[in-house]
């Protein structure tokens, strides 16, 4: 999970100098705290669970 958060962090300054500051990142349902009925994919939904916590704005 420290990928999304490195990547961002070097391409900060192109970011702020850029004239649209818009960074995106892609997750799925499956990193939803909140609707997790089917409890499979540990793993991946921790991994997108922890992008959402670090993106959110």
């Amino acid at each position: 999970m420290v990928g999304p958060f490195r990547l961002t962090a070097a391409l900060l300054p192109n970011l702020l100098a850029g004239a649209c500051k818009l960074m995106v990142m892609m997750s799925s349902d499956l990193g939803s705290i909140r609707n997790n009925t089917l409890g499979t994919s540990h793993a991946y939904r921790a991994s997108k669970a922890a992008l959402n916590m670090l993106t959110w704005a």
